[in-house]
């Protein structure tokens, strides 16, 4: 299909979220029950919150995949490309990446690790390791050399 077919579909989704979103407004608002509308807008405002962190991710992953996808891989020419600043370029690869780290449960960790003093395979303090995932209390690292094999079966 052309950019254009896609663009006008794209169009039509858009008109009926917003459809959807005010019918959804509405019934809030006009609930005569006030305890319950609190309900309803928190669900309503929970739920937009959630869409908006998922676009926010899938805006990041595909600033991410047009910076892969460019052998030079340059904030610059990202951040020209979709015409935003380098600064912001930088972030959303960042947040793409980071998003995509492993997740280490903190109760396996030891102190030194959650606080990424430490590596999460062998636990010794070397002066360069590499990001590799995060706890719940934060970014944990592991030796540079050690292979990705490795890495994924700690934690």
């Amino acid at each position: 299909m052309t950019d254009g077919i896609e663009d006008k579909k794209l169009a039509g989704l858009l008109t009926a979220f917003d459809l959807a979103y005010q019918r959804a407004v509405n019934a809030v608002t006009n609930d005569r029950d006030l305890d319950r509308a609190f309900r309803r807008v928190t669900a309503l405002g929970d739920h937009v919150q959630a869409l908006r962190e998922q676009l926010t991710l899938m805006r990041a992953t595909t600033a991410a995949q047009l910076y892969a996808s460019d052998d030079d891989r340059s904030y610059s020419k990202l951040a020209e490309r979709v015409g935003i600043s380098k600064a912001r370029a930088a972030q959303l690869v960042t947040q793409a990446k980071e998003a995509d780290m492993k997740q280490y449960d903190s109760q396996l960790l030891t102190d030194q690790q959650r606080d990424g003093i430490a590596c999460v395979v062998c636990q010794a303090e070397p002066r360069t390791m590499r990001p590799v995932g995060r706890s719940d209390q934060g970014q944990v690292f592991a030796c540079s050399a050690h292979p990705d094999s490795e890495v994924e079966r700690a934690g």
